[in-house]
């Protein structure tokens, strides 16, 4: 998940649009789907830490859905609403 578009994306955001996403993301008006929230919460308390190892795709799966086997398609299409 390192090398994906998204994380290049959001690594270009500076802290101002950074809050702005999250308030987007916890609106209940614009995001209704659990599992970005919990994506954004993990993205969140690493945002200083990006790296090969804090954004594993199993890990950060882990961290969603915890005691659940990964899958690869399920953690992309929540990535995707972001």
């Amino acid at each position: 998940m390192y090398q994906s578009k998204l994380v290049e994306v959001l690594q270009l955001l500076n802290k101002k649009e950074w809050n702005l996403l999250q308030n987007f993301v916890f609106s209940p008006t614009h995001n209704q789907h659990e599992g970005v929230k919990l994506l954004f919460k993990y993205l969140n308390a690493h945002f200083d830490n990006w790296n090969n190892e804090t954004l594993q795709e199993e890990k950060v799966y882990q961290a969603i859905f915890t005691n659940q086997p990964f899958r690869k398609s399920k953690l992309r299409h929540i990535a995707s609403y972001l």
